[in-house]
């Protein structure tokens, strides 16, 4: 199966935003885990390198984008 998961769903476990973490972050793992296959939108890539380097830095914002890769 695969799933389409929001930009917000990344977001809410990268920056590990309360109270949406806990669900978001199930998704993810099933998904790493290989339950079903997990798909992101194009425009998410660029935009979460964006959001997280103004939050956390152009480092975090790459080595988060490699790992979503």
């Amino acid at each position: 199966m695969k799933a389409l998961i929001d930009l917000n769903v990344l977001l809410d476990v990268v920056q590990n935003r309360i109270p949406h973490y806990q669900d978001s972050a199930e998704v993810v793992s099933r998904g790493c885990a290989g339950d079903f296959q997990l798909l992101i939108p194009a425009h998410a890539v660029t935009t979460l390198h964006y959001v997280l380097t103004k939050a956390a830095g152009r480092s975090v914002a790459e080595k988060t984008v490699d790992w979503l890769l």
